[in-house]
């Protein structure tokens, strides 16, 4: 048997029965999960590996303190200025293509800064990653939706998502060494090859697979997808979205901070060389959310698969757990201080954000995800650059210790907001939506396969 779905006037015939099979036994969706998560660590990567040159590019471009924050800020912010375009993209084409074009595009932005010499091109390449690299992260998480039933995706992009941190704190030691060796255009070039690389072995293994198709018990389309107009509409009358939006976006400001600042922090304040500013700094970051996101991921499933809403109740505790620790990055005396206190946050901020897209996509329609994902980048971005240009201004003055402290308060601030969301709204949003039975259970086979299939959806997409 064979099912078909359109794009862009194409009619495209899948094998339901094998599909259907894939799908059920998981042996292929957890090839998917693998190769997702391979690229999405390059993409993080690709955004990251200047700062652990930052002290050589420095030193050969005369980059001031704000410069070197404006390499974060541009990107972010172009960032963010693409992501809802480009999630709707993701919605509207093949988002198998829209992966590996934007990693494609990396690559190439990565050889334009290799090549830079001066700062005006240097942030220009950063602008051009920007660019690409907004249409990765929303088709990517929605084909990990599209494979994987409501009852196990927190599992599936908490460890996922722990891949993708792994990545950093291996790279950043890595183009901390090749930079100190043969310089950082050295390090950027060698990275960019093994992007391009990668790109090879995502178009021989990766499949596209019709959107909501672990949704249902067999292989369905979504509805056709509305216009951006429209589909931006639909999502801003969804307070528990916005409210979801609200939060990771204040949690951005903290962690893009950080990413961009904490290992010149460790190189300048306690004399670390760049190898161990990269890696300790990395190691604090990216290794904290990999154990966060591993035990948030499990424990969302645990406890939200039948009960959606208590997903973001915990997301709002472990915020709150986070608040305090920046408090104690403000006043630590030592470098195992700072990295303490900064990894006890990314845990408990990994913890609570495990939850984030597990319930942002019980929210939204398969058709829509990746548009969702999109606007909640752009917010994110637009904050994090934020943050990153904030701690820039006030490095000399404050100290990034001191910026950084003051963040526990917009986290409390955020655990507020979600506690909110879900006494007020959750609960009506999730029925609005169709996923919930009673008092906001979803039955048992729904948890694990997903609602009814819708009869009759054409997937109005272009491969």
């Amino acid at each position: 048997m064979f099912s078909a779905i359109t794009r862009g006037g194409c009619s495209i015939l899948l094998k339901t029965d094998e599909a259907h099979d894939s799908l059920e036994t998981g042996r292929y969706r957890w090839v998917v999960s693998v190769l997702l998560m391979g690229g999405g660590s390059i993409n993080l990567e690709a955004r990251l590996i200047v700062f652990a040159l930052v002290p050589l590019m420095r030193r050969d471009l005369g980059l001031t303190n704000v410069q070197t924050a404006a390499l974060m800020t541009v990107f972010l912010w172009t960032y963010a200025v693409c992501s809802p375009l480009a999630g709707y993209i993701g919605d509207r084409f093949s988002r198998r293509r829209v992966v590996i074009g934007s990693l494609a595009g990396s690559s190439a932005a990565m050889l334009v800064a290799a090549a830079a010499g001066s700062t005006g091109r240097i942030l220009a390449s950063r602008v051009l990653l920007g660019l690409v690299q907004g249409f990765y992260i929303p088709a990517s998480m929605a084909i990990l939706a599209d494979y994987n039933p409501r009852g196990s995706r927190g599992r599936v992009l908490a460890l996922v998502t722990a891949g993708i941190s792994v990545g950093p704190t291996l790279w950043g030691a890595a183009a901390g060494w090749v930079g100190g060796h043969y310089g950082w255009r050295a390090a950027l070039v060698g990275f960019a090859a093994f992007g391009a690389l990668y790109c090879m072995i995502l178009v021989r293994w990766l499949r596209d697979i019709p959107p909501g198709a672990s949704d249902t018990p067999g292989i369905a389309t979504a509805g056709p997808p509305p216009s951006f107009v429209v589909a931006l509409d639909h999502l801003s009358h969804i307070p528990s979205f916005l409210c979801l939006g609200l939060v990771s976006g204040i949690a951005a400001l903290a962690i893009w901070m950080l990413n961009t600042w904490l290992p010149v922090f460790l190189y300048e304040t306690f004399k670390m060389t760049l190898a161990q500013s990269g890696f300790f700094g990395n190691l604090a970051l990216t290794g904290a959310s990999l154990t966060g996101a591993l035990g948030g991921g499990f424990l969302s499933d645990l406890v939200g698969a039948r009960q959606p809403p208590r997903r973001m109740l915990l997301f709002a505790v472990f915020l709150a757990l986070a608040a305090p620790f920046p408090l104690v990055f403000w006043k630590a005396g030592s470098a195992t201080i700072a990295l303490g206190a900064t990894a006890a946050f990314m845990v408990f901020r990994s913890l609570g954000e495990s939850n984030w897209h597990p319930v942002m996509f019980d929210l939204v329609r398969p058709e829509m995800r990746s548009t969702a994902t999109g606007v909640t980048n752009a917010f994110n971005c637009l904050m994090g650059g934020a943050g990153a240009l904030v701690a820039g201004y006030y490095k000399a003055s404050l100290g990034l210790q001191a910026v950084f402290g003051l963040v526990a308060f917009a986290i409390a601030f955020a655990a507020a907001v979600l506690c909110l969301a879900y006494f007020i709204f959750l609960k009506q949003d999730l029925q609005r939506a169709g996923l919930t039975a009673g008092a906001g259970e979803v039955p048992a086979e729904q948890a694990a396969c997903g609602p009814p299939a819708r009869q009759g959806a054409e997937r109005g997409r272009s491969a």
